[in-house]
């Protein structure tokens, strides 16, 4: 799913700055913007309660899944590694996707993962692999 997309689903949408927005959480009785939105390069969109609400209620008050964060041609391929990148670019791409492996290693955990997002699971930690192999050997 595209960022425009997702940010149409949701009431007071705010722009930070290019690639990050506040929203009201669908999640909660929100009164102000709780919820954070980013879009990274490749598409991803990561999405953060700071009142804590889950990112598995925040997309089921939405009727959305996990891999909706994901564009389509996100599972099963991996962008190449820019051997330019620096190693702060490659700290913040592995933390997204540790991020990512933690909230879908907690749903695998009570079974729920789809095959869809069981693709996304493997994805993530190969990025971390191939990401930690460039900041080794770049």
């Amino acid at each position: 799913m595209r960022a425009e997309e997702f940010l149409s689903r949701l009431d007071g949408v705010k722009s930070l700055h290019s690639g990050q927005w506040m929203a009201r959480c669908p999640s909660h009785d929100d009164s102000t913007a709780s919820l954070g939105i980013r879009e990274e390069a490749d598409g991803r969109l990561l999405i953060k309660c700071f009142a804590e609400c889950s990112t598995q209620s925040v997309l089921e008050s939405l009727g959305l899944t996990f891999s909706d964060l994901f564009p389509e041609r996100y599972l099963g391929h991996h962008k190449p590694i820019n051997r330019r990148w620096t190693p702060r670019a490659i700290c913040e791409l592995m933390g997204a996707s540790a991020s990512n492996v933690a909230l879908l290693w907690e749903r695998m955990q009570n079974r729920e993962l789809t095959d869809e997002e069981f693709a996304i699971f493997r994805s993530e930690l190969q990025n971390i692999i191939l990401l930690g192999n460039e900041a080794l050997n770049g």
